[in-house]
């Protein structure tokens, strides 16, 4: 089997272990050629760290229950009329976790009370 053929939620840890090293090692390099004043290197270095896109995303999270289980959604807000752009419900019990994004059509009681929350946080 591929990594391709895995699914992400098999890969997800290994690829966060790959790519904190990475930055670690990276940064590590930069700092050493900011102390050499080699800045044409420090420079290139930083270039190779620099991010695919860079967003700013406004969320308000609604905790639905605690302690275990527990529930709450993640509503992500559009930037510019703060209405929820994207509704997940996060499920949570004792070590584990699942979260799932909703459509407004799967869930409507969900993105009722997101809308509703989504105002006052504006």
């Amino acid at each position: 089997m591929t990594d391709r053929e895995r699914s992400c939620e098999a890969r997800i840890a290994e690829e966060l272990k790959n790519t904190n090293a990475y930055l670690v090692s990276t940064y590590q390099e930069i700092d050493q050629a900011n102390q050499a004043e080699d800045y044409e290197k420090q420079e290139e270095l930083e270039e190779s760290v620099t991010p695919y896109g860079v967003s700013v995303v406004r969320t308000v999270r609604l905790v639905l229950s605690g302690g275990g289980p527990s529930s709450w959604l993640d509503v992500e807000l559009e930037h510019e009329t703060n209405e929820p752009a994207q509704v997940t419900y996060h499920f949570a019990d004792w070590f584990d976790h699942a979260e799932m994004s909703v459509t407004q059509e799967e869930a409507p009681g969900l993105w009722r009370m997101a809308e509703q929350y989504a105002e006052i946080a504006a």
